[in-house]
């Protein structure tokens, strides 16, 4: 019965469609032109800028359907909401320029692509160009064992022009006969559920977020987690800034009103109640052995590089090239000769603390607008030793602060009195430190010692290890209470600490 009802609920949806590939090779026109000529309900050019996803109606061979494109964030955040366990896009529009072919991000693309398992159409573009050789893009492709029709293999292929429009009609085409051999559903009769695709703090509305919806329904008057941060559904957009009351599959979103900023490739969840939110966003709060991971994670500063001239342009990657090592360094978004125009910005949202780095290059003032709106420092010099001392700093300035806590006070247990709930009362002696009451404390217990082969135990050799943390309450001398305890001295420690304390282990009392 369950079987049968799971299948009824299950409805067929517009395909998530992301394109990808080399940096000049025509994504943002060919996005541009499919925005601007098939938009639902409206020109595109009410679009705010830092939507990362829109709708669009294609009117084709098998009539008319919708497709959800999002605007790629770069590579860097399309990787990180795979490795989350979103899969964001459901297929792949891989961009190769005809007069250019395959090249470094084309490959990165390729890998992203097959990595996140999803299917792909290829489009051969600036087929407008004189230089246009679709021929040796061809090659160039199966070269990179991206085999299309024609060419030993099955992966659908268009020539277009993103320019001019030629085959573009034809490209999306391809895109929703994909989606109909791979049958995309979900299912409606849920609480949405769905993923980040970009998030920014915004000066008039605060904490904003486009939410791309995978299953159920998102409703007025539900309450968002994604993450810690919690949105309570009073006002939704559309991508084109218009109030929604409801949204389903496929649907990207605008979401304000979260108590922070959430993090991009996040999966967030609908809940009826705000209460129920809050407390699963509490569940996604990192434990202490995420923060520990977090720290040991190398350092990656988000780079989108411009230069005057392609010269330039290599002096200036291989002194970024230097200064990479496998704890820190950077990772280049993209790569071109030129100003800094609104693309570059585009290329770097969605990444975490991402900068523009540019090297005798004026900045274009949609550049300039889009790159304030989402915070993204755009970096400018013109003396190569200037830009490397910055650099230098800049993986400085990423250095995690280290949180590890001072121990101000270590007591030995000498007994233990009594036990309620999670309060204690022990008897313990201060080796060192003062000790005073309030302080946060951790318990250290003996491990068993080590020993060498064929030897016994060396009671030298006995290692502790930290078995639970929590609160000093109280201290007593004799039946007095008292604020703080010198060094040399016994005295009776009330604690609020889960783990039972035994004779014979050690609190490290941490300052703050």
């Amino acid at each position: 019965m369950s079987t049968s009802t799971t299948q009824q609920n299950e409805v067929k949806r517009p395909p998530v469609v992301v394109v990808m590939g080399h940096v000049d090779h025509g994504k943002s026109t060919l996005l541009d032109y499919i925005r601007s000529a098939n938009t639902v309900a409206g020109e595109a050019g009410g679009i705010t800028q830092h939507t990362a996803a829109y709708e669009v109606e294609h009117t084709g061979e098998a009539g008319t359907s919708k497709i959800t494109f999002i605007d790629t964030p770069g590579h860097a955040a399309f990787q990180s909401m795979r490795a989350r366990g979103a899969r964001v896009a459901d297929i792949a529009i891989l961009v190769v320029a005809a007069d250019d072919g395959v090249k470094a991000q084309t490959k990165e693309a390729l890998k992203a692509i097959e990595e996140a398992g999803i299917p792909y159409v290829v489009a051969i573009n600036k087929m407008d160009k004189p230089g246009a050789d679709p021929t040796k893009a061809r090659q160039s492709l199966a070269e990179a064992s991206v085999f299309v029709e024609g060419w030993g293999g099955d992966i659908s292929v268009a020539e277009i022009s993103a320019k001019t429009g030629q085959g573009v009609d034809e490209l999306l085409d391809l895109v929703i006969l994909t989606a109909e051999l791979e049958e995309f559903t979900g299912t409606m009769d849920a609480d949405a559920e769905g993923v980040v695709i970009e998030a920014h703090m915004d000066q008039k509305r605060g904490a904003t977020a486009t939410l791309l919806i995978k299953r159920g329904t998102l409703s007025k008057g539900m309450c968002v987690s994604a993450g810690k941060a919690v949105a309570p559904l009073r006002s939704m957009e559309d991508f084109q800034g218009k109030q929604l009351d409801e949204a389903t599959l496929s649907q990207p979103i605008t979401l304000i009103g979260f108590s922070e900023v959430p993090e991009v490739g996040e999966t967030f969840k609908a809940f009826a109640k705000k209460k129920d939110a809050q407390k699963y966003a509490e569940t996604c709060k990192s434990s202490p052995a995420d923060a520990e991971n977090e720290l040991s994670q190398p350092i990656i500063v988000p780079l989108v590089v411009k230069a005057d001239v392609g010269g330039t342009l290599e002096a200036v990657l291989g002194e970024i090239e230097r200064l990479t090592t496998q704890e820190k360094g950077f990772k280049i978004l993209g790569s071109s000769a030129g100003i800094v125009s609104e693309s570059d910005v585009k290329l770097a949202l969605g990444t975490e603390s991402p900068v523009i780095l540019g090297f005798n290059v004026k900045i274009d003032k949609h550049a300039t607008d889009l790159a304030q709106k989402n915070d993204i420092p755009i970096q400018t010099f013109d003396i190569i030793y200037k830009m490397t001392e910055w650099l230098e700093e800049e993986l400085v300035r990423r250095e995690p602060e280290m949180t590890k806590d001072s121990v101000v006070s270590t007591l030995s247990v000498l007994k233990h009195f009594s036990k309620s709930g999670s309060k204690q009362l022990v008897g313990c002696s201060v080796e060192k430190g003062t000790l005073r009451a309030g302080s946060r404390a951790k318990l250290l217990r003996k491990g068993e010692a080590k020993s060498a082969e064929g030897g016994s135990p060396d009671a030298s050799e006995e290692t502790s290890r930290e078995v639970a943390s929590g609160k000093i309450l109280s201290l007593k001398r004799g039946k007095e209470s008292v604020e703080t305890v010198e060094p040399g001295n016994d005295c009776g420690v009330v604690i609020d600490l889960s783990e039972e304390i035994l004779p014979g282990d050690t609190l490290e009392v941490l300052a703050g």
